[in-house]
């Protein structure tokens, strides 16, 4: 269970700094691009599509991932507990990422500030979602003796 945590930890990390990093270059694109930001207004449907398919995503991501949870079973051990957490909150990861991508490039493409608002929203999104072991141990209904284990890992 100790190393799979901290592989979840050390994978979110990366997660979160190449989010970090892809939102920043379009931003830093975009403002070369004539010496600023000159809005497209025919472009406005991003300005739509963008949240709601994030909600859309993380909605589906998180329901898929409660669903995992539900036909979990509780006899499994840790370890196999500790993959299905990985797991989901991949997908969670995920979506969040892909969201915010997609708000940084609809950013670079049509110079919408509110569009580079939403892939930093997701980006929060993304850092308040870290793999936590007080999270862990409620997601996955953990009994005392492997809430004990789990609290072990450094």
């Amino acid at each position: 269970p100790q190393s799979v945590f901290k592989q979840t930890s050390a994978l979110h990390l990366t997660i979160s700094i190449f989010t970090t990093l892809i939102v920043g270059i379009c931003y830093t694109l975009r403002m070369q691009v004539n010496g600023g930001v000159e809005p497209r207004t025919m472009l406005n449907i991003f300005e739509l599509l963008v949240p709601v398919m994030a909600i859309a995503s993380f909605a589906a991501a998180y329901y898929v991932g409660k669903n995992r949870y539900k036909k979990l079973n509780s006899s499994a051990n840790l370890i196999d507990k500790m993959n299905v957490y990985r797991g989901n909150n991949l997908l969670i990861w995920s979506s969040l990422t892909g969201s915010a991508f997609f708000a940084g490039i609809s950013f670079y493409i049509t110079g919408q500030n509110n569009l580079l608002l939403y892939g930093l929203m997701t980006g929060v999104m993304l850092l308040y979602f870290r793999p936590l072991k007080s999270r862990a141990k409620e997601e996955l209904n953990l009994n005392e003796k492997e809430s004990d284990l789990l609290d072990q890992t450094v």
